[in-house]
């Protein structure tokens, strides 16, 4: 069997993708509305900060060949990370119940 695996730009443009979601588009023009206009400079500026933000984590992820959750307890050691998880759970929860 042939050994694949995902290339740094690869690994990237997922958690890039993980960034772009109709479900907080949707749940945003809920609890913000701003009308047509501010509410897509809105969507669009917060896409393409989240989009830099996970696009970076993916870098990260893919050069040192681990997972995001794994990357953060070198910032933030092995305490930190657990909180990142948890808020991760907490925020998986949430967007389950949105949909």
């Amino acid at each position: 069997m042939k050994d694949t695996y995902i290339t740094q730009p690869q690994f990237a443009m997922i958690w890039f993708g993980a960034a772009l979601s109709i479900a907080e588009i949707m749940t945003g023009t809920y609890l913000a509305p701003l009308g047509l206009t501010q509410g897509l400079y809105a969507i669009i500026l917060g896409h393409i900060i989240g989009g830099v933000l996970l696009f970076g984590a993916g870098l990260i992820g893919g050069r040192l060949r681990q997972g995001s959750m794994n990357t953060t307890a070198f910032s933030f050691g092995p305490l930190g990370a657990k909180g990142f998880a948890f808020l991760n759970m907490l925020q998986l929860i949430g967007w389950t119940s949105i949909m």
